[in-house]
């Protein structure tokens, strides 16, 4: 029992760790292509970014097959809300979601109700983006 809550405790951390470190990354290299200008070969720097992003996080096969280019509608997308994805971060804290569900009595309430909370919000914006 010991060794199964201990279990979801390590995975429901490392989702949110996950999740919280993506956000990190997108949200540093869309401010930094921000400032890059509007000439062709700012653009060419700014698609060059954007692709070494999905670089660093390891899922070029998996990104080309749902995008055809790498820019900063795509990948912030991509690495956002993409139920295909399993590195976005809607599907983190959905992982992360579960694995505090299977243990719920034992975790404060406090600390599912804000996770569920963030789950729903995610869910909230995903539909409003998509739709």
């Amino acid at each position: 029992m010991l060794s199964r809550t201990a279990d979801h405790l390590f995975w429901m951390s490392r989702y949110v760790e996950r999740a919280e470190d993506t956000a990190r990354i997108t949200d540093v290299n869309y401010h930094h292509t921000l400032g890059m200008g509007t000439s062709p070969e700012a653009e060419a720097r700014r698609v060059r970014h954007w692709e070494a992003l999905i670089a660093i996080v390891g899922n070029e096969q998996r990104f080309k097959s749902s995008y055809e280019e790498a820019n900063e509608e795509t990948v912030p997308t991509y690495l956002t809300f993409d139920l295909n994805n399993p590195n976005s971060i809607v599907s983190c804290v959905a992982r992360s979601r579960e694995q505090a569900r299977a243990m719920r009595h034992q975790i404060a309430s406090e600390m599912w109700e804000a996770l569920n909370r963030f789950y729903l919000e995610l869910q909230r914006q995903r539909a409003w983006t998509s739709g």
